[in-house]
């Protein structure tokens, strides 16, 4: 008769245990990735719709739209597309919820020589102090509004004139679980790019 030893069955046991962790890291890694790149093709999804209904000049509800905009809700977590109308915003539809971790975690405006002029890193943190950005049915071309203000301001117009236009804002979305956290980026430009990073 023929069997085997403890020693073997240990080995064995040992190298699955090994094979085993290696793969369920990998599937944690893969899965978290999955996740934040679910949310992050929904945010650009809202943007491009935002875009195509500026320059297709939809009109919502029998409402002429002047702008099309996306707005990062304050709980980091939720956007809202909405038609500008000359009676005041229209909510197109229920606010997109991101995935379960992730959420919105800087938006960084940048002048035309790549200068970063102003990041929102607690644009969540208080109520009135909401990003946004807008498409013009004219032109098709986003304008960020980081708190209330004239368009291309930053959140303090005392520090940031009025005259630095924005080129474009990054918007970094992060997941994190755990001890898990990774990022990515959209770039959102004022000649229409809309790109992951």
């Amino acid at each position: 008769m023929k069997g085997y030893t403890l020693v073997e069955v240990l080995v064995v046991i040992a190298i699955m245990a090994i094979l085993g962790t290696i793969g369920y890291a990998n599937y944690v890694s893969f899965s978290s990735n999955q996740i934040l790149t679910d949310g992050v093709n929904k945010i650009q999804s809202l943007l491009r719709a935002a875009q195509t209904n500026a320059t297709a000049s939809v009109i919502h509800n029998n409402s002429t739209c002047f702008n099309w905009s996306v707005r990062f809700n304050t709980d980091k977590k939720t956007l809202s597309l909405f038609c500008e109308t000359q009676s005041g915003d229209v909510e197109k539809s229920p606010p997109l919820t991101l995935p379960e971790g992730v959420t919105i975690n800087t938006i960084t405006a940048f002048d035309s020589s790549g200068g970063s002029i102003c990041t929102s890193t607690n644009f969540a943190a208080q109520s009135a102090y909401t990003a946004t950005t807008s498409y013009s049915t004219l032109y098709g071309k986003p304008t960020l509004i980081l708190a209330k203000g004239d368009f291309a301001q930053c959140p303090d117009p005392d520090v940031i004139p009025a005259a630095i236009p924005i080129a474009r804002f990054i918007v970094e979305i992060k997941y994190e679980r755990g001890t898990t956290s990774i990022r990515k980026n959209i770039r959102v430009s004022t000649g229409g790019q809309i790109n992951v990073e």
